[in-house]
């Protein structure tokens, strides 16, 4: 197996205009969930894919790989299919440039259990829901997986919910995604169906086209940053959470040793 990294970026974001490379302390957004994914030590190599100047401009800097890429696409996993016929490997993982509180021990997690399984062709990291707030919150994206640990159906509300749970488990879509290289090729010749529009989920194609996801269920309760309250929430963790300051150094010191 050859595991990749890709990291799709843009910077016309809707909600947090040019977020991928607001300064988070010493470092760009984008850099962050970068050299978080070097410290992970678990993949072949890391790739930023972007048609951006500014951000090629700055993962090259950084002595960093891109790859660049059209400017319009749908989604952040058809930039990386774009990306990914130019690498060889046999399994690519994507990873989003909005994630600068990612640890890198659960990106370690999650790439040992892809190692190990030979059956899969897509895996989705998931996590708990932790409150009655994130269950109601249709901003994040649910899932309902059964014994197998197989995702069988995606959900921003399960309105009966308490009626589905008999031997099923509603976990947290974390956003965190691998597939087979050839999986993902193939995946993206697919045209979006009517229910995927309707959600803005685009994994629910892939269930509705009969390919098996993989539930990974990994303790990961930190945030993407999506808008400037977010935004806010992690500069104050970063001061506040001893665990994040710490991969923040780690960070820091990635290119000194």
């Amino acid at each position: 197996m050859k595991l990749v990294l890709v990291i799709p970026a843009r910077l016309k974001s809707s909600r947090l205009k040019n977020k991928v490379i607001i300064p988070i302390l010493s470092l760009p957004m984008i850099e962050h969930v970068r050299r978080r994914a070097i410290l992970s030590r678990s993949f072949n190599k890391i790739y930023v894919a972007s048609s951006d100047k500014v951000i090629l401009k700055l993962i090259k800097k950084n002595n960093g790989n891109i790859v660049k890429t059209q400017n319009k696409h749908i989604s952040g996993t058809s930039r990386v299919g774009e990306a990914v016929k130019k690498i060889q490997c046999t399994h690519v993982a994507i990873l989003f440039a909005d994630e600068p509180l990612i640890d890198p021990k659960i990106l370690s997690k999650f790439s040992k259990i892809i190692s190990k399984d030979k059956l899969t062709d897509i895996w989705n990291m998931t996590t708990n829901i932790k409150n009655h707030n994130e269950m109601q919150d249709k901003s994040i994206v649910k899932c309902l997986v059964n014994k197998k640990n197989e995702i069988i159906e995606f959900d921003r509300f399960f309105k009966d919910y308490k009626k589905k749970i008999a031997n099923l488990k509603i976990l947290k879509s974390v956003g965190i995604f691998c597939f087979k290289k050839k999986i993902l090729l193939k995946l993206l010749k697919i045209k979006s169906n009517r229910r995927e529009r309707i959600l803005k989920i685009e994994q629910i194609k892939y269930l509705d086209n009969k390919f098996k996801i993989r539930s990974i269920n990994l303790n990961f309760n930190y945030f993407s940053i999506n808008n400037n309250n977010e935004l806010i929430k992690c500069l104050s963790l970063f001061k506040k959470d001893y665990y994040q300051r710490k991969i923040y150094k780690r960070t820091t010191q990635i290119f000194n040793e």
